[in-house]
Protein backbone atom coordinates (compact mmCIF):
# COMPACT_ATOMS: atom_id res chain seq x y z
CA UNK A 1 0.00 0.00 0.00
CA UNK A 2 2.57 2.16 1.14
CA UNK A 3 4.61 1.65 -2.38
CA UNK A 4 1.72 2.14 -4.20
CA UNK A 5 1.44 5.74 -2.72
CA UNK A 6 4.95 6.38 -3.13
CA UNK A 7 4.12 5.41 -6.62
CA UNK A 8 1.65 7.88 -7.58
CA UNK A 9 3.03 10.80 -6.07
CA UNK A 10 6.32 10.09 -7.60
CA UNK A 11 4.63 10.00 -10.91
CA UNK A 12 2.46 13.37 -10.00
CA UNK A 13 5.86 14.98 -9.23
CA UNK A 14 7.09 14.01 -12.33
CA UNK A 15 4.36 15.12 -14.82
CA UNK A 16 4.72 18.71 -13.75
CA UNK A 17 8.42 19.09 -15.04
CA UNK A 18 7.74 16.82 -17.65
CA UNK A 19 4.43 19.25 -19.09
CA UNK A 20 7.24 22.32 -18.48
CA UNK A 21 9.64 20.46 -20.53
CA UNK A 22 7.27 20.14 -23.21
CA UNK A 23 6.13 22.87 -23.37
CA UNK A 24 9.59 24.86 -23.75
CA UNK A 25 10.92 21.96 -26.53
CA UNK A 26 7.17 23.16 -28.67
CA UNK A 27 8.79 26.85 -28.38
CA UNK A 28 12.05 25.71 -29.42
CA UNK A 29 13.54 25.41 -26.14
CA UNK A 30 16.08 23.33 -24.56
CA UNK A 31 13.52 20.84 -22.82
CA UNK A 32 16.26 18.65 -21.05
CA UNK A 33 17.20 21.81 -18.99
CA UNK A 34 13.67 23.32 -18.15
CA UNK A 35 12.83 19.30 -17.17
CA UNK A 36 15.42 19.80 -14.52
CA UNK A 37 14.31 23.23 -13.34
CA UNK A 38 10.69 22.08 -13.48
CA UNK A 39 12.18 19.48 -11.05
CA UNK A 40 13.50 21.14 -8.29
CA UNK A 41 11.53 24.40 -8.67
CA UNK A 42 8.16 23.40 -10.63
CA UNK A 43 5.55 26.14 -10.11
CA UNK A 44 8.74 29.41 -10.59
CA UNK A 45 9.98 27.26 -14.07
CA UNK A 46 6.59 26.66 -15.36
CA UNK A 47 5.54 30.39 -14.61
CA UNK A 48 8.93 31.76 -15.68
CA UNK A 49 8.48 29.59 -19.07
CA UNK A 50 4.69 31.33 -19.82
CA UNK A 51 6.23 34.40 -19.35
CA UNK A 52 9.24 34.02 -21.61
CA UNK A 53 6.66 32.55 -24.31
CA UNK A 54 3.95 35.34 -23.77
CA UNK A 55 6.95 37.94 -24.45
CA UNK A 56 8.25 36.31 -27.31
CA UNK A 57 4.82 35.74 -29.13
CA UNK A 58 4.34 39.15 -28.53
CA UNK A 59 7.52 40.23 -30.09
CA UNK A 60 6.79 38.51 -33.35
CA UNK A 61 3.12 39.56 -33.39
CA UNK A 62 4.72 42.98 -33.14
CA UNK A 63 7.07 42.14 -35.83
CA UNK A 64 4.80 42.05 -38.63
CA UNK A 65 4.51 45.73 -38.60
CA UNK A 66 0.62 45.61 -37.96
CA UNK A 67 -0.73 47.33 -35.09
CA UNK A 68 -3.57 45.91 -32.60
CA UNK A 69 -6.50 47.84 -34.14
CA UNK A 70 -5.37 47.31 -37.99
CA UNK A 71 -5.10 43.26 -36.68
CA UNK A 72 -8.53 43.52 -35.25
CA UNK A 73 -9.35 44.83 -38.32
CA UNK A 74 -8.06 42.24 -40.76
CA UNK A 75 -9.64 39.40 -37.69
CA UNK A 76 -13.16 40.88 -39.03
CA UNK A 77 -12.44 41.61 -42.10
CA UNK A 78 -11.57 37.86 -43.06
CA UNK A 79 -14.81 36.70 -40.89
CA UNK A 80 -16.78 39.14 -42.93
CA UNK A 81 -15.90 37.35 -45.69
CA UNK A 82 -16.21 33.75 -45.22
CA UNK A 83 -19.53 34.81 -43.86
CA UNK A 84 -20.28 36.22 -47.20
CA UNK A 85 -19.34 32.89 -48.41
CA UNK A 86 -21.06 30.60 -46.67
CA UNK A 87 -24.10 32.50 -47.06
CA UNK A 88 -23.62 32.01 -51.26
CA UNK A 89 -22.96 28.21 -50.88
CA UNK A 90 -25.96 28.16 -48.95
CA UNK A 91 -27.59 30.23 -51.71
CA UNK A 92 -26.54 27.77 -54.19
CA UNK A 93 -27.85 24.77 -52.48
CA UNK A 94 -31.24 25.85 -52.92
Amino acid sequence: MFIDAFFLVGLFYLSIPAVTAYCAVSYGKPGWLWFLLGMFLPVIAHLTLYLLVVLEEKKVRNSNGMREDEERYMGELIQNVMTDINRKKQGLRR
